[in-house]
């Protein structure tokens, strides 16, 4: 027994590099079927604007987008009137530092009684010519603007009255849009866990079921990855109220289970864990049911305290003339060494080989008196 539970478990460094591929082999699992969960959420839901079709007038759509765009060739032609001013301006201002200038010379030469000749008064005649032009095409781009303004307001404001026309007319839409959206959700939710529950039941019964096997480690990681995608899913697609509760009594469901495996064992220890209690209790020459000092041997006349024995000790003066003999706990009664039945020699009771002879108890011993 002792050297199969040896070969099962291995050196400590085969148990390092078993942990170590466990847990690779889980963010691979992981990865797997977050691959798969995100292939299952690319379904397509509900489109608004198929439904927004059917709740909005298209009509009232049609006149808005037109409305917005007679807005905008308005605004457009606001802004190159209003271009066409600021050149208009600049031209003006030339035409008058021109007329100005002209007109100073004239009335220098008027001064000096000089007459101005006709291209000096051709030129100020043009100058005057181009200053009221330009005045003039500029007060018509004002009057062209204000038009302009004036339009502009009021498809605004009949933009405004049709946007909130629309907007009553989408709430409907939203509302639907709303609900399907839910369903949907919630039937991607429902896939993603038709594809994780199976997974998940079954690894949780092979770990249960297979909880001695060599081959454990591959069941945990497909059981903690199956785990953790199906907590993500559950927060991903239900309310965090929902989700609070379930993650609760998730764990209330893992402490029961806990608490119960922990009672169950116990009540009803497995043989490894027996045989792994009774050795650490012979080593430290306690009876392995009661804890009671063995006081045997060297040990018959030792004091005992919390850090063990104090006093005679094995391998003191006098131990080795002292035969061994059978021991029966004075405590409990558990009988803790007894004859060989193969080689006479006295070994462990509880222990499944003799040390003397290597010879295996028919039967497991008992851990009563």
């Amino acid at each position: 027994m002792v050297e199969s539970t040896t070969r099962e478990r291995g050196t400590a460094g085969h148990r390092v590099l078993v942990l170590i591929l466990s847990g690779l082999l889980t963010l691979l699992l992981v990865w797997l079927l977050g691959y798969v969960l995100r292939d299952i959420g690319s379904i397509e839901g509900p489109a608004f604007s198929e439904l927004e079709r059917a709740h909005v007038s298209a009509a009232d759509v049609e006149r808005l987008s037109e409305m917005r765009q007679s807005l905008g060739a308005t605004r457009a032609q606001m802004e190159n009137l209003q271009g066409e001013q600021r050149i208009l301006d600049v031209s003006a201002q030339n035409s008058r530092t021109t007329m100005d200038q002209l007109m100073a010379l004239h009335r220098l030469g008027l001064e000096k009684g000089l007459t101005p000749s006709a291209e000096e008064q051709a030129a100020l005649a043009e100058s005057q010519r181009l200053f009221l032009e330009d005045q003039s095409r500029f007060q018509e781009a004002s009057r062209s603007i204000a038009e302009l303004n004036g339009r502009r307001q009021e498809l605004e404001a009949q933009i405004g009255r049709l946007e909130e026309s629309l907007e009553e007319q989408r709430a409907p839409a939203r509302l639907a849009y709303s609900e399907e959206r839910r369903a949907h959700e919630f039937r991607i939710a429902s896939f993603k866990l038709a594809f994780l529950l199976p997974i998940f039941l079954l690894s949780a019964w092979l770990t249960i079921r297979k909880r001695t096997s060599p081959y454990r480690p591959i069941v945990h990681a497909a059981l903690v990855a199956t785990s953790w995608k199906v907590g993500v899913v559950m927060h991903d697609h239900f309310p965090a109220e929902f989700f609070r509760y379930i993650a609760i009594a998730a764990g209330i469901l893992i402490v029961l289970a806990g608490l119960v495996s922990l009672i169950r064992r116990v009540a009803s220890p497995r043989p490894d864990w027996l045989l792994k209690q009774y050795r650490e209790a012979y080593r430290q020459h306690r009876c392995p049911v009661c804890s009671d000092p063995i006081q045997r041997g060297p040990l018959r006349h030792a004091r005992w305290t919390r850090r063990g024995p104090v006093g005679a000790l094995p391998g003191s003066a006098g131990a080795s003339a002292e035969p061994e003999k059978p021991y029966t706990c004075p405590a409990c009664g558990a009988r803790l060494f007894e004859e060989c039945e193969r080689c006479h020699a006295t070994r462990h009771s509880m222990l499944p080989y003799c040390e003397a002879c290597g010879g295996e108890k028919a039967a497991p011993a008992s851990a009563g008196p």
